[in-house]
């Protein structure tokens, strides 16, 4: 069973049945009864349901990961904090050791922004982002048409699929 011989088994019902519209449920019968599409789709929506699976799984991972190379990072910086606070009680500045040189120096002081809620919009930096809810106030069929800076797309179709 495979993708091409499911919509050639599709083809050929539909075109042995008559060209009648209103009888949906003989092209659902038709369909179900002398195809695979049945077993296909469901052998499809199975494959999507263990991807689903992986995909919670892998995102799990990651947050685990995540936490675990916060934990690395943050002894990390313990232990850099400890290697300058021997050096300042030692009184040296640099430290000669067989796998590395330490210096110890004076950073100057520099700006820190608690809050930067409070600093005006001229000294900060922003990313461009669609406001959703006013663009829907957009009318495409009023009489002023759409703005020059959108444009419609062709649609499409989709598909919902509810798990029992």
């Amino acid at each position: 069973m495979g993708y091409n011989f499911t919509v050639q088994q599709i083809a050929a019902v539909k075109a042995m049945l008559p060209d009648d519209e209103d009888d949906e449920r003989l092209l659902h019968d038709s369909l179900e009864g002398l195809t695979d599409l049945h077993e296909y789709v469901g052998k499809l929506l199975s494959w999507n349901e263990d991807d689903e699976g992986v995909v919670n799984a892998l995102a799990e991972q990651i947050d685990d990961r995540k936490a675990r190379q916060d934990r690395a990072k943050n002894r990390i910086a313990t232990r850099r904090d400890m290697i300058k606070a021997l050096m300042e009680i030692a009184g040296i500045d640099k430290l000669t050791l067989p796998e590395a040189t330490i210096s110890h120096r004076v950073v100057a002081p520099k700006v820190i922004f608690p809050n930067i809620d409070l600093v005006p919009d001229a000294y900060c930096k922003f990313d461009r982002k669609l406001d959703r809810e006013k663009l829907k106030a957009i009318d495409p069929n009023s009489p002023d048409g759409l703005p020059s800076w959108a444009t419609m797309d062709n649609g499409g179709t989709s598909i919902t699929v509810r798990r029992k």
